[in-house]
């Protein structure tokens, strides 16, 4: 990196996929300018002139084919005994299970970047209801917005079970460790010792959390890279999928992703990239001639998690969830038995507790 007074010239652009779309020129012209230094920690707002430049160059070595972390639609038949289901239905984001923008397999990647690269927060008089996030796609303003979302899918119904309004916490507090910290490690985890500064890892957590993680870094806090890590940022999330609380918004949570994505150093990957497609098109926002990337649809089932890490077996009952790597399982009892009758169940009860007790040991 060569130094200039603190500091350096960003990358020379690399023609992209899919032809000489607005977003491209925008990349190009961007290109050719002198960045002061961004370091861990800082903020790219906290820079006022080169915002773009800057966002630009922090993801110039991801391939634009691999930028977005693509949404997948989760099969709930396959998982409704298995305590899954109920998570996201628990804050009211059972949508959030299946939208992947009407299994459409392309994403304007491109479009987005410029759109992110442009990206201004603007707080309104009520955020976070009034909150925007607003880019734009050429001369086109766009913005994501609780009300740009609800156009599109409904995926805050309601916190239940009891019933809760939502809590609309910052970033830092729905990110952050907090008091509670240590509480929630011990909801997650299942090791003989957990302390406030363990390393956190997939491999220890409890069955029905590490199954969650695999929908985590797809629809809820997408990312790539090392999933045998946790994620401080994703703890709390966990934490509310698995009991109920906080009772956070998943509109105010992809806000929050987004934003976090442009600002963070370290957060390269664009998430809920079938979401924004979908915002720019109904905007109006993709331009004639834009050539979109593929991003296969692979749906979230039981025979696609992972062959081998997990056995779910089925009683007349109960099911139960086995990590094979580890040997945890976690038992479920069925909410709803519609074959044969109360009477039917009274009299093979000794029999049917004898079959599954050895299916589950």
């Amino acid at each position: 990196m060569a130094e200039n007074n603190g500091k350096r010239k960003a990358p020379a652009s690399k023609k992209q996929k899919g032809g000489t779309s607005a977003a491209h020129d925008s990349v190009a012209e961007a290109m050719e300018v002198e960045l002061p230094e961004w370091s861990r920690g800082e903020r790219l707002s906290k820079f006022k002139n080169c915002q773009k430049e800057l966002y630009l160059d922090k993801i110039s070595k991801v391939p634009r084919n691999k930028l977005g972390v693509a949404e997948r639609f989760t099969v709930i038949s396959d998982f409704k005994y298995y305590g899954l289901v109920k998570c996201f239905q628990r804050l009211g984001w059972e949508a959030v299970l299946t939208y992947n923008n009407n299994n459409k397999s392309e994403v304007y990647t491109d479009e987005i970047v410029e759109w992110m690269s442009t990206l201004e927060k603007k707080d309104g008089k009520n955020p976070p209801f009034t909150t925007k996030l607003i880019g734009c796609v050429g001369n086109k303003k766009v913005a994501l917005s609780f009300e740009a979302m609800d156009k599109i899918v409904k995926f805050d119904t309601g916190a239940v079970n009891p019933q809760r309004e939502y809590e609309y916490s910052s970033a830092e507090k729905i990110y952050g460790k907090g008091d509670d910290w240590l509480t929630m490690l011990r909801e997650l985890f299942q090791v003989d010792d957990i302390r406030e500064d363990m390393k956190l890892y997939r491999k220890d957590l409890k069955p029905l959390p590490k199954l969650l993680t695999c929908i985590l870094n797809w629809n809820v806090i997408p990312r790539a890279g090392d999933k045998e890590k946790i994620r401080n940022y994703e703890i709390r999330v966990l934490y509310a999928l698995i009991t109920g609380r906080p009772t956070i918004s998943f509109k105010h949570l992809v806000l929050l992703n987004v934003w976090e994505s442009r600002e963070d150093y370290d957060r390269k990957r664009i998430p809920h990239i079938r979401l924004l497609t979908r915002v720019l098109m109904d905007a109006k926002a993709i331009p004639a001639g834009a050539k979109p990337y593929k991003m296969r649809q692979t749906p979230f089932c039981i025979d696609k998690t992972d062959v081998g890490d997990w056995d779910f077996r089925q009683g007349r009952s109960r099911c139960v969830l086995i990590d094979m790597k580890s040997g945890r399982r976690e038992i479920f009892e069925k909410d709803d038995i519609t074959e044969g009758s109360d009477e039917d169940d009274n009299e093979d009860e000794e029999e049917q507790e004898q079959g599954e007790n050895a299916m589950y040991t």
